[in-house]
């Protein structure tokens, strides 16, 4: 996978074999469960301590936008910048959190946009009506097939 790096072979652990396994899915291309063992081991992790792994976190935010979990995303990246205590951690995804949020609004936007949808709710336009009503009628040849 173009990209990918894996979790470097020195973190032991409960949370790095978790990572490990869930690297191996996304490999695989198996997202949505690779989704789920991050999750474990994000759980796993804070466990541990209240700081949040920056590269489990990364990984996780990277499947959720590609996923569309657009919301996932934001609250995960905003949930590690809380964890963080240093500031060069804690700014760390301050770009990625903001592309998150973006295009969580415009997600957002774009599903409160009901004029498409009320439009088609009404049916086939009226061009296909008056082209039906015409071929009723006759004055149009109907297709042949």
């Amino acid at each position: 996978m173009p990209g990918y790096r894996a979790l470097p072979e020195h973190y032991s652990g409960v949370v790095a074999v978790l990572t490990r396994e869930a690297g191996l899915l996304e490999e695989q291309g198996q997202h949505a469960d690779a989704i789920a063992m991050y999750e474990h081991a994000l759980a796993a992790a804070l466990n541990e301590s209240e700081v949040m792994p920056s590269f489990l976190c990364g990984r996780l935010a990277l499947l959720y936008r590609q996923s569309g979990q657009h919301a996932d995303e934001v609250d995960l990246l905003e949930r590690y910048q809380l964890s963080q205590r240093s500031e060069r951690e804690r700014v760390r995804f301050d770009a990625r959190l903001s592309k998150a949020r973006a295009l969580l609004q415009k997600v957002s936007r774009s599903n409160e946009c009901g004029a498409l949808s009320t439009i088609r709710a009404f049916g086939p336009s009226s061009y296909s009506r008056r082209k039906s009503t015409r071929l009723k009628r006759g004055e149009l040849e109907a297709p042949s097939d």
